[in-house]
Formats: structure tokens, sequence, C-alpha cells
């Protein structure tokens, strides 16, 4: 995947993890912080991350540093409200769509969604490594990190070129980049191993580093071949 660019605004140990999480995929990384301690600290340990000390609240700092140039933009201050509500408030009055904001209570998420950010998560450094992932790939399922660099996800089975043939055959069992834990076929689940077949539709949960999520759900749901995986 070529990279990309992202702006994470705070830095809690949230958005220390999503920015961490994002650059470690060496992808591009903005940061900003009233702290610039924090942005010291995070920049210096990568070199793919920029970082800006500014006040996010202020739309014209905001603004100063070409904010408006970057789709991604995840909202990672929490407890705070006040103040993660002003910078919703500033992108979404800069016109920026793509953003993911971190919620501490229902208050708070009903805040934002009154502004017009639909995409919220609740806070912890699990759910970072999360929130870095679904901006990455954009994916509307679910993603359950396991410590870093594996996550846990699952893929409908719709690629007609992996349908009727073994595990180990197309490349999903015993491989270093992706192993699947569980099959459901017909409402009943699978415990796979290596001769288990896949059929059309059956839902595949598997384990697989991170920067092969991707590749991993459109080989299962219909397009990578199988020397990709």
């Amino acid at each position: 995947m070529a990279a990309k660019e992202f702006c994470i605004i705070g830095l809690g140990n949230f958005g220390t993890a999503v920015a961490e999480t994002l650059a470690s995929m060496n992808h591009n990384v903005i940061v900003i912080d009233k702290d610039n301690s924090k942005i010291k600290k995070i920049t210096g340990n990568y070199a793919n991350i920029n970082g800006y000390e500014l006040d996010a609240t202020d739309l014209e700092a905001l603004e100063s540093i070409g904010i408006k140039n970057i789709n991604d933009i995840i909202i990672a201050i929490g407890s705070d409200i006040q103040s993660s509500v002003l910078v919703a408030a500033n992108l979404k009055e800069l016109e920026i769509t793509n953003i993911i904001a971190k919620a501490v209570d229902y208050r708070h998420e009903h805040i934002l969604r009154a502004i017009g950010i639909n995409q919220i998560i609740k806070p912890d450094i699990s759910t970072g490594r999360q929130t870095a992932l679904k901006a990455l790939w954009g994916l509307e399922v679910d993603i359950k990190d396991v410590d870093g660099e594996f996550s846990i996800s699952s893929a409908e089975a719709t690629n007609k070129n992996i349908l009727g043939k073994p595990l180990e055959e197309i490349k999903l069992i015993n491989n270093k980049r992706v192993n699947v834990i569980r099959i459901e076929h017909n409402k009943k689940i699978i415990l796979p191993d290596a001769d288990t077949i896949l059929s059309y539709g059956d839902e595949v949960l598997f384990i697989a580093k991170n920067k092969y999520i991707q590749e991993i759900h459109e080989y299962i749901t219909g397009g990578k071949e199988t020397e990709d995986i």
C-alpha cells in the first residue's frame, strides 16, 4: 500500500498509540498537541512523524499548517470535552469529511454526532491501534488488536478462486502472515484444519499481521491471487 498522510490531534495514550501504529507501517503522520515535550518524544522516535505545537481549538492556527490538505484526521482529545468539540467544529467548518473522534462518554458522543462526526470510538491503547487500522483501510468490519503486530478480523468468502479448496492450498492456514481460526458455515461453527474447505458465503475469522489485513480481506472477498498471500 502506498504511504498515506494522517493527522492526530492530541497526544495522550490513545493518540500516541494511533500515531505510532500508523508510523510503524510507514505512513506519514502529523501530530498536534499543546505540550511540546510530547511532540518531541514521539517525533524523536519516528522519522515519518512531524509535529506542531498549537491549540487546535484555534481555527486560524489549524488553517496555518494546511490541515485542509489532509484527508484523514483523528481527534484523540478525550478528557477535555470542550476542546474536543471545538476542534471537531473547526474541522467541519473547514469541510474536512473523514474524521474519527474519541469520546469519553455518551454525552460527549452525542455532541460530536450533533456536529456531524459519525466515526466515534471509545478510548484505550488497544482501540488506538484499531482506529489506526480502520483509518488506514476504511474497513467497515471489526478489528480486534492482539499485540500491536497482529489483529483479528473477519471476511465473507466470495472469491471463487479460493472456494472448494483446502485452506493449506490457498495459504490461509499454517502461514506466517495469516491463519484462519474459525469459519461460520450455514450458521454452524467450524474449527478449521489444513484440509478444511471454504464455501461461498462462509464467514471467515482470521488472525493476521496488521500490514497484511487489507490484502487478506481482498483475497477472501474477491481479488488477490494466491501468491500475494
